[in-house]
């Protein structure tokens, strides 16, 4: 795997055993500017597409399968936002209410979540330019 992917790793417990299994399904952050909030805002849709295939393991799922299967959607996008430890990622999906998380097709972030990553983006932006010019003296 290489550093223009990350893998999301999702542990689906398995319906009345409590055994969990993990499932991965890799994410390509290939080409992505994560100082534009709209290309943070599909790599995460990318990520709920992903975590949907990774904890989907029933064809007719039962009322407690569905919750499961919800958890681990959470679980699944959550750790993957962490481990690419992207501050504009990060504002994102704490701008998204839980259910926004996990939805690959929802509306657009709103102005709110968008004014908050553009801020985070902002940020990122002076953080590599103090690195650059203290490099250079």
């Amino acid at each position: 795997m290489s550093m223009k992917s990350i893998l999301l790793v999702a542990a689906i417990l398995a319906a009345g055993v409590g055994a969990a299994e993990a499932r991965a399904v890799p994410v390509s952050r290939a080409g992505v500017d994560f100082l534009d909030a709209g290309a943070v805002d599909a790599f995460h849709r990318d990520l709920a597409r992903a975590a949907e295939e990774a904890c989907d393991t029933y064809s007719r799922p039962t009322l407690l399968e569905m919750q499961l299967k919800r958890a681990c959607r959470a679980e699944a996008v959550t750790r993957a936002v962490v481990r690419t430890n992207i501050p504009t990622l990060t504002v994102l999906h704490e701008g998204l209410s839980a259910g926004q998380r996990i939805n690959a097709s929802r509306a657009p972030i709103d102005d709110r979540v968008l004014a908050a990553v553009a801020a985070a983006a902002d940020s990122m932006r002076a953080e590599v330019s103090t690195t650059v010019v203290a490099s250079l003296r």
